[in-house]
């Protein structure tokens, strides 16, 4: 009883204001603040303590009741942050002493673990056992202040997001503009926001077009979809005009419905898509003009485009090509097998060019055709293949008879090959003849200078033959290699004029030089004469001889063939003109092949003998110097 006396006594000085109402309305008001999820305290003293809380503060601020009612922790501004601490401490007492004071506000506070809690707290004055007091009751809104700033910083990255779109986006509110992105304001040419808000939306669509956009607001305000890609004109505020691609979407803006109209400026895009369409139409008409067959196939090889040549050359038709023609079905079965192989290798974009195959049309009539085709690519991605189909029936035709000409002309230009070989080796055969004949009547004749004369002759008709015989033997029937000739036709020359080889030093120096027979004959002649005349009058009595024979192409398309030797030389070339058979007829047969004779002296003699090439044999900028 004693104890149960004391804790009675208590009680009143606890609250005294519910002591008219009895025990039981303090125990149930007790009983309602200790339930409440509100945290409420009782804030007295100067600076103010907690002189009492309930379990909804302990458990906001991570305290125990015992922890938060003893010093020093019992002391409110342990709890606030640094910075507020003397703002709240000036709050508190200004409320104790019944000042003016906001009654409730929002403000951080410290958690045992030191991390921050936000609270809505609403403060009343009141007494408390007999002094004055601040009843606070709080809330925790940490969670709705951070929702409430991911929202603050999602809106403000909406608003960077849109006020850095390249497409222009604006919220329309009961027909008007009431807000417009930067992007928005440079495509109605606009240079601040106040110039467009405001403004009805149709006011920005080119006249033409405000019908339909009319009709558009009226399918959206019945509830139907909204059109994906609405293409109108807009008009600019100086009046000139551009092509947008529209879109609505119903918005909460300002807490009334609204509608976001986002608009991409499409003219850029539309004029080249009027332009690929008019390549496309050029591309098409020139197809159509071609005497050659167009065609694109899809990735499954079938035909998607065939010029009207396709539909002439094969039968084709244009139901053919809607139910998807396999271009791989007219292929004759011989090419089959290459054709498929080709025709997957291009359309994986591996493979281009051109190939031939034997095609087999609708009508069954069978064409050689030739192939250029590659792949069409959209995207960086392989969709289908293109090319052009070339009718080689006429080529092939004119192709055989060309192949039939070339065999009669290669027969008759073998027969033509016999028929001169034969020519030359009968000259050749008739000179030999007259050589002989001329030796045998030399040798009826006892004068020395007689029998001279006709050796010489003879020696100049063996040249002409060997020439002949040379013509017989090569496979060129034109021309011979004149350094070829050069080394064969010195050994017999040397027999000739009774002269062994032995003492005499021949060095020739001649490079590959193809003469025509007009021109061989003229230089073997030439040839004849020089080195016949070097053998018999330079060096008499002599043992050890010294001959050089040259001949080597020159700048300008010319020719030098050049004898030279080491022996007494010639008397004056005046006297030489006027009494040498030999020097004449070397300079008349110079003249035949439009040369030169130029006579070098001392030591030896040396005659250099220069002509042009023929065009066939000209080597302009070859040669030695």
């Amino acid at each position: 009883m004693k104890r149960t006396a004391r804790k009675t006594s208590r009680r009143p000085r606890a609250l005294p204001a519910l002591k008219p109402w009895g025990f039981d309305v303090e125990k149930r008001f007790r009983s309602m603040i200790n339930r409440s999820l509100e945290g409420i305290a009782i804030l007295q003293g100067d600076p103010p303590r907690y002189v009492f809380v309930n379990p909804a503060l302990c458990r906001i601020m991570g305290y125990s009741r015992r922890e938060l009612l003893t010093p020093p922790l019992n002391e409110v501004s342990a709890h606030m942050l640094p910075s507020l601490r003397a703002e709240q401490t000036k709050r508190f007492r200004r409320r104790l002493e019944g000042r003016r004071a906001p009654l409730r506000y929002e403000f951080p506070m410290l958690r045992r673990d030191g991390s921050a809690v936000w609270v809505d707290c609403a403060f009343t004055r009141f007494t408390y056992l007999g002094r004055p007091a601040v009843q606070a009751a709080l809330i925790d809104v940490t969670a709705r202040r951070e929702a409430d700033e991911r929202l603050r910083q999602s809106e403000e990255s909406y608003r960077r997001l849109i006020d850095a779109s390249p497409n222009g986006i604006a919220v329309e509110l009961s027909g008007k503009i009431a807000f417009i992105n930067p992007a928005g304001m440079r495509m109605l040419g606009a240079a601040r926001p106040r110039d467009l808000i405001g403004r009805s939306v149709l006011e920005c669509v080119c006249p033409p077009d405000r019908r339909l956009v009319r009709r558009e607001v009226e399918r959206f305000e019945r509830g139907d979809p909204p059109s994906s890609n609405l293409r109108v004109r807009f008009q600019r505020l100086d009046g000139t005009t551009f092509w947008g691609a529209a879109q609505g979407v119903d918005i909460i803006y300002g807490g009334r419905p609204a509608t976001q109209v986002i608009v991409r400026d499409i003219t850029a895009s539309l004029q080249a898509e009027i332009a690929l369409r008019q390549s496309e139409d050029r591309f098409r008409n020139m197809s159509e003009l071609l005497p050659a067959v167009v065609f694109e196939t899809d990735l499954a090889g079938r035909f998607t485009f065939l010029n009207k040549y396709a539909y002439r050359l094969f039968g084709f038709t244009k139901e053919d090509v809607r139910l998807g023609m396999d271009c791989l079905a007219f292929v004759a079965p011989e090419d089959l097998s290459r054709a498929r192989a080709r025709t997957a290798r291009i359309l994986k974009g591996r493979g281009l060019g051109e190939a031939e195959y034997t095609f087999i049309g609708k009508n069954r009539i069978r064409r050689p055709v030739l192939i250029h085709s590659s792949a069409i690519r959209k995207d960086g991605r392989t969709v289908g293949m293109r090319g052009v189909l070339i009718d080689l029936t006429e080529r092939k035709r004119i192709e055989e008879q060309v192949r039939e000409a070339n065999q009669i002309l290669e027969a008759a230009l073998a027969e033509k090959e016999v028929l001169l070989r034969e020519i030359h080796h009968r000259v050749k055969n008739n000179l030999q003849i007259i050589s002989s004949l001329l030796f045998l009547q030399a040798e009826k004749f006892g004068d020395p200078l007689v029998r001279e004369a006709f050796h010489s002759s003879q020696e100049r008709i063996s040249a002409m033959a060997q020439v002949h015989e040379s013509l017989y033997w090569n496979e060129n029937q034109s021309a011979i290699d004149f350094a070829r000739f050069v080394r064969s036709f010195l050994p017999p020359l040397f027999e000739a004029c009774g002269t062994a080889m032995k003492g005499t030093t021949l060095s020739v120096e001649a490079v590959p030089l193809p003469l025509p027979i007009t021109v061989a004959v003229p230089c073997g002649l030439i040839l004849n004469e020089l080195v016949t005349n070097s053998l018999k009058h330079a060096f008499p009595g002599r043992r050890r001889r010294r001959i050089r024979i040259v001949l080597r192409r020159r700048l300008g398309g010319r020719a030098e063939l050049m004898v030279e030797d080491d022996g007494i030389g010639l008397p004056g070339p005046a006297r030489l003109r006027s009494t040498t058979l030999g020097f004449q007829l070397v300079s008349a047969l110079a003249t035949q092949i439009r040369g030169r004779v130029r006579i070098g002296r001392g030591p030896g003699t040396c005659v250099t003998v220069s002509f042009p090439l023929p065009a066939a044999n000209a080597r302009p900028g070859r040669g030695k110097r």
